[in-house]
């Protein structure tokens, strides 16, 4: 893949993506930096990037979704599950301290997994009466 070709679809990924946000935050030196590099590496696999955007989008998706129902604490469908504002704010609360891998691997999981385990972590920090 040349440069360009490169450049191209880093600039298509989603606007509201981790790694956009990151990109544009550090400039089109940056950019033209990293298309460089890709381009130039034969052992960079260009398809397994865009397909980790793409699964971390996904994850973006459903964080995004999660926090607006806690912000309006409303209950609203996830993942073809109903979900409630408080457990949407609970979840939220116990997103704001993980890392991302953390996140990715807790948001993998369906719906009632994340609302319980989210409880779980929740009532060990936050709720504890310690």
């Amino acid at each position: 893949m040349t440069k360009s070709e490169v450049l191209v679809r880093l600039r298509s990924l989603h606007e509201g993506s981790y790694t956009r946000k990151i990109l544009d935050r550090l400039g089109d030196r940056a950019l033209d930096k990293l298309a460089e590099f890709i381009s130039s590496d034969s052992n960079f696999e260009i398809k397994k990037f865009f397909d980790a955007q793409k699964e971390l989008q996904e994850f973006e998706k459903i964080e995004l979704q999660l926090r607006q129902m806690a912000e309006d604490r409303t209950s609203a469908d996830l993942n073809g599950q109903q979900i409630d504002g408080f457990s949407a704010y609970m979840v939220s609360k116990v997103l704001d301290t993980l890392n991302l891998s953390q996140k990715k691997a807790l948001l993998s999981r369906p719906t009632n997994e994340i609302v319980a385990i989210a409880y779980k972590l929740a009532s060990r920090t936050e709720f504890s009466d310690g």
